[in-house]
């Protein structure tokens, strides 16, 4: 393993980062976005999106293309299950838990990775960000336009000098300044 470069574990909530509004965001343009987000010379040891599967009735929540794109960009699919919760028939899923015990296995089973890129907003994560600078890891939070601001305050700690934050990266403001680009070029190229 080259020791100059940063051995990075990605973690991707897909669920909770995808565009809520508007067009449907691909997980493929979702990951290529948070690559774009990473150190360039960052060796990638572990890439997992995690995907709800939708319920029995729903019709094919998961394209078999997004599956075979994450594939194709060397990212683990992680799909699991959803369920309906509480009086009003709320959609849930297992996403966080599963995503916590993977994360947690790797710290233990891959100790030489030294950055973990989580992307979420959920605040189900701030153990997992405790545990992660409790054994000294850097950290990447990429969150979406609107995270939980419990995550944020615990966040905010995390940045002081003697922290282990390395950056957060916030994906709506990314995303803005990359359609602002494309419509001036598109601009360009029309006028």
């Amino acid at each position: 393993m080259n020791q100059d470069s940063p051995q990075i574990a990605i973690f991707i909530d897909y669920e909770n980062v995808r565009v809520r509004k508007g067009a449907y965001e691909s997980p493929r343009d979702l990951l290529q976005l948070i690559y774009d987000q990473l150190p360039e010379n960052a060796q990638r040891r572990v890439v997992r999106v995690y995907m709800s599967m939708g319920l029995p009735e729903d019709k094919g929540p998961i394209r078999m293309n997004d599956i075979y794109n994450l594939h194709s960009m060397g990212a683990d699919p992680v799909t699991v299950p959803s369920y309906r919760s509480g009086e009003n028939s709320q959609r849930k899923n297992i996403a966080d838990s599963v995503m916590t015990c993977d994360i947690m296995e790797t710290i233990f089973t891959q100790e030489y990775i030294d950055v973990f890129a989580l992307a979420t907003g959920d605040k189900d994560f701030i153990p997992v960000v405790r545990m992660l600078k409790k054994y000294g890891k850097q950290i990447i939070l990429l969150v979406p336009g609107s995270p939980a601001r419990s995550l944020m305050e615990e966040v905010s700690i995390l940045q002081s000098p003697e922290g282990s934050l390395t950056k957060i990266v916030d994906l709506k403001s990314v995303r803005r300044g990359r359609l602002r680009n494309q419509e001036e070029e598109d601009q360009e190229e029309n006028g």
